[in-house]
């Protein structure tokens, strides 16, 4: 696969990956480390597809908020807007990857 770059950090994932595997659903068809090694490059291409693919769209979210003049509302109203605009911007998948980012 073109324009995977390995880091340290990958290294050691598929390094647990080869060791178990074949015991996860994601692997259980691969039973060569070529195998393996194919699938964890594509699983991890499909998380920086979602990833950008998040940032999009909290960039779009960013954008819609900051266009609304804050002055006009109570602090109440103005957070359900910004409730409304979560929920059509983002789909519940977001949500629960958004949860998991390490923020440093």
């Amino acid at each position: 696969m073109k324009n995977f770059k390995w880091t340290d950090e990958k290294v050691k994932e598929f390094c647990r990956v080869y060791t178990i595997g074949g015991y996860t659903d994601d692997y259980k068809d691969c039973n060569t480390i070529e195998k393996k090694m194919n699938k964890f490059k594509l699983l991890k291409k499909k998380i920086m597809e979602n990833n950008e693919t998040i940032l999009d769209k909290i960039e779009l979210f960013r954008k819609l908020v900051s266009e609304i003049d804050i002055s006009k509302y109570e602090q109440e109203e103005f957070g359900k807007i910004v409730y409304q605009i979560s929920i059509e911007v983002f789909s519940r998948q977001d949500i629960e990857i958004l949860r998991t980012i390490k923020i440093v």
